[in-house]
């Protein structure tokens, strides 16, 4: 169920469970914000094509270039999609356990599963601009960086990033540097 009552409840929950660490990054409560953005797109991208079509054939421009325009308004409009649904319904799982990081993140039926040896993750940080309207974490694995929890609140990023560098034991890492 949507919640556009409490935008800034929270949705991170932590437990701690058998040795392991257990995250999950509940849906965003802004669901009618993205369903309402998702409508003013479908909009914005129907009167474009309308407008292109109305000048390429005023202007007797060929088919195949207003067959590519409208493609990539098509594209556009479903990366738009895409983020919008993720959005309204998007949650992530993240289990930290035997030396393993087992990332899942889902909306609607679509699913993905993510097994990230946990000595491969060399950085996790909270990501918290000023604005506030982007905080999520940050860490790198190998040579990819992968982002957790879009739109959190700075709290729930900052206590993501502290629990999940004591479960892959960057805290430990971090002390024994020798750089002291």
């Amino acid at each position: 169920m949507l919640n556009v009552r409490k935008p800034l409840a929270r949705r991170v929950s932590i437990r701690h469970d058998h040795g392991g660490l257990l995250v999950h990054i509940a849906r965003r409560n802004d669901g009618s914000y993205s369903l309402w953005f998702l409508v003013a797109s479908t909009v914005i991208a129907v009167q474009f094509c309308s407008m292109a079509i109305k000048v390429f054939r005023a202007l007797h421009m060929g088919i195949p270039y207003l067959l590519l325009l409208i493609m990539l308004v098509a594209v556009a409009w479903l990366a738009v999609l895409l983020s919008v649904l993720w959005g309204a319904f998007g949650e992530e799982e993240i289990l930290v356990a035997n030396g393993v990081m087992r990332w899942t993140h889902k909306a609607l039926s679509w699913k993905h599963d993510s097994e990230i040896p946990a000595h491969e993750i060399s950085e996790i940080e909270a990501i918290t601009p000023w604005h506030a309207r982007n905080n999520h974490v940050e860490f790198t694995a190998g040579r990819r960086r992968y982002k957790i929890g879009r739109r959190l609140l700075r709290d729930e990023a900052n206590e993501i990033t502290d629990e999940l560098r004591r479960a892959v034991g960057l805290h430990l890492r971090a002390g024994n540097s020798g750089n002291d």
